[in-house]
């Protein structure tokens, strides 16, 4: 991580649909010195606008205003933190090199106080050099912990979040449509699921960052 040392203030902007969570984020980047909100987006239209106009230097956003990857919006030269209401980052945001960190809703106001100190202090402009590994906050990005799975079963856990049926997913990894199945059933065994159905809900609700505190599983576990 680079450290901010322009005498220019660090340019944030705000883009998040709740109105709670921009006006708590706005009054803690206020206290922070050297930096001011430069602007605001509560859709994807504002954000692109806001984009277009203000180049930030920081963009706190919740990640489903940059869901549409048909109209994609230029984050080069931007450090980007996601924002959002679900307790985990989505499966995918660890591969995206646009993104330098996570942070939640529900998070501590000390977890979002460091968060905000880093971002906003670092140099590096995200989009022209990819995310930091040594970074504390690529530390963020990673996915809700599954530790019952194997690493094979947690790559088929995240194929059935994409939607793809067995199938495809032996297609996509080189293995029979017996074998695909037998991990099927280990996962829903080692998740304490009844069926197929709810396998590919709680996928799907893994992938997208919500809770999955009430697995059987974890309810159970010491």
């Amino acid at each position: 991580m680079h450290t901010h040392q322009s005498s220019a203030p660090v340019r944030i902007t705000l883009a998040l649909p709740g109105l709670l969570a921009m006006l708590g984020l706005r009054q803690l980047i206020e206290q922070i010195p050297g930096t001011q909100v430069s602007g605001t987006a509560s859709c994807r239209d504002s954000l692109a606008r806001a984009m277009r106009t203000q180049r930030p230097d920081v963009l706190l956003v919740d990640p489903e205003l940059l869901a549409d990857v048909r109209m994609p919006i230029d984050l080069a030269g931007t450090r980007v933190m996601h924002v959002s209401p679900h307790p985990h980052p989505r499966s995918q945001a660890a591969e995206t090199s646009s993104v330098c960190g996570f942070l939640s809703e529900r998070s501590t106001l000390e977890r979002v106080c460091d968060a905000l100190e880093i971002i906003t202090r670092c140099a590096g402009p995200n989009g022209s050099r990819g995310r930091c590994s040594r970074c504390p906050l690529s530390q963020s990005l990673r996915p809700a912990p599954l530790p019952a799975l194997t690493e094979r079963e947690l790559e088929v856990f995240s194929l059935i979040s994409e939607g793809l049926g067995t199938t495809a997913i032996g297609r996509r990894l080189g293995r029979s449509i017996k074998t695909i199945e037998t991990h099927r059933e280990n996962i829903k065994r080692k998740l304490g699921l009844a069926s197929s159905m709810d396998l590919v809900d709680l996928a799907r609700r893994w992938s997208r960052g919500e809770s999955i505190d009430d697995l059987p599983s974890a309810r159970d576990a010491p």
